[in-house]
């Protein structure tokens, strides 16, 4: 009984699967499954990457408005660090892009598709930013700052975490126009066949 349950249990998984892959197929571009299944292997690295940048700029940028209480110069120096986390996070997201974005024109994706992309990239880190960001803010900021500062010190350490988070995609989704129409100048995926 328990081994027919068991075989019963795998055909109904295999044929669920199945069903799942065949929607998959008819329903999507080649091109745009292509970017579906890269922009899902990328996701976690890039979530992971986002997620400590949003927490350094927020928490940065908290301490930078309690810190200026106390001392200006050790303030400036903690803001210069953040700035330099945001930038190399900005950088290697976007240098991460580029070679997404080869792979994505050689499969025949269509600038609609990376803009669907990034519409999804960006509304998951646009979540992701508010959450951290205001939660590592509203750690920090509180225990030496009151009334008024600490919702200018959240809507700041927001405003800059998403803000380093935008910028890539927008290098990164320009970039891949360029490539497209370099791709059609050449003839396309065709020429290397």
């Amino acid at each position: 009984m328990a081994f027919i349950l068991e075989k019963r249990g795998w055909l109904f998984l295999s044929t669920g699967k199945g069903f799942l892959k065949e929607l998959f197929s008819k329903s999507f571009h080649p091109g745009t499954q292509a970017l579906m299944l890269l922009a899902l292997s990328h996701l976690r690295y890039r979530l992971a990457r986002s997620a400590f940048t949003v927490i350094s700029v927020s928490i940065a940028v908290a301490s930078f408005i309690v810190l200026l209480q106390v001392n200006f110069l050790l303030a400036l120096v903690l803001i210069a660090a953040a700035t330099l986390s945001t930038f190399n996070a900005s950088f290697s997201i976007l240098y991460e892009s580029q070679g997404l974005f080869d792979a994505l024109i050689v499969y025949g994706a269509s600038p609609m598709d990376l803009f669907n992309f990034f519409a999804l990239d960006m509304s998951i880190l646009s979540f992701l930013g508010f959450i951290v960001g205001t939660m590592a803010s509203a750690l920090v900021a509180p225990i030496y700052v009151s009334g008024v500062k600490v919702f200018h010190a959240l809507l700041l350490a927001l405003g800059l975490g998403l803000a380093s988070c935008i910028y890539p995609s927008i290098r990164g989704f320009k970039y891949g126009l360029v490539k497209r129409r370099a791709w059609s100048e050449v003839g396309g995926v065709e020429s290397l066949i």
